[in-house]
């Protein structure tokens, strides 16, 4: 019964203080786009509270190339998000995620607010759940001199250059352990 009451006190309250509340994050100035002085692009928004922004480039065919930050709004964001802001200004350089110069334009800028995890499947597994790349039980992750991050599978033991520093994914088995 208890539980009923607050239920029903709680959609109370949520009617009383209107639709806006439940709705998610929104722009208070849209994503603008200018290119500076400097020959690089700068990115300007503002949000109406502090949610989680992600900032990227993408090319002609929709793919990213850059990705330029993701994170929370408010007192300590990532690098270049300016804290306690809910207005930003951030630049790209032209560059893509591996440091080369961006190809592939012309260029599309996206902002996205308010995003949330969600269940995409298994990482590296294609649709018949097999191949190279699926990955059933990681045993162990390493940083090679290169900047790339290694996992060692613990059902096949072997081990999967897994991404790129920049965060972009690798495939491709780099070779066994010889355990078995």
């Amino acid at each position: 019964m208890r539980v009923i009451l607050l239920v029903l006190m709680a959609f109370a309250c949520l009617s009383a203080f209107g639709p806006g509340l439940a709705a998610g994050p929104a722009f208070t100035s849209k994503p603008t786009v200018t290119k500076t002085a400097d020959n690089k692009t700068r990115i300007a928004f503002a949000v109406d509270r502090p949610c989680d922004v992600a900032v990227y480039v993408e090319n002609a065919k929709g793919e990213i190339i850059r990705h330029l930050v993701a994170g929370v709004l408010g007192k300590n964001p990532p690098e270049p998000l300016k804290p306690n802001s809910l207005s930003q200004s951030i630049q790209w350089d032209g560059l893509d995620d591996d440091g080369k110069p961006a190809t592939g334009g012309p260029f599309r800028v996206r902002v996205g607010l308010g995003l949330k995890a969600s269940w995409g499947g298994t990482a590296f597994a294609e649709k018949d759940r097999s191949g190279p790349n699926h990955i059933t039980s990681v045993h162990g992750l390493a940083a090679g001199p290169d900047g790339r991050v290694y996992a060692m599978d613990g059902f096949s033991r072997r081990s999967s250059s897994l991404g790129r520093p920049s965060g972009t994914f690798v495939s491709g088995t780099t070779g066994s352990t010889g355990a078995s």
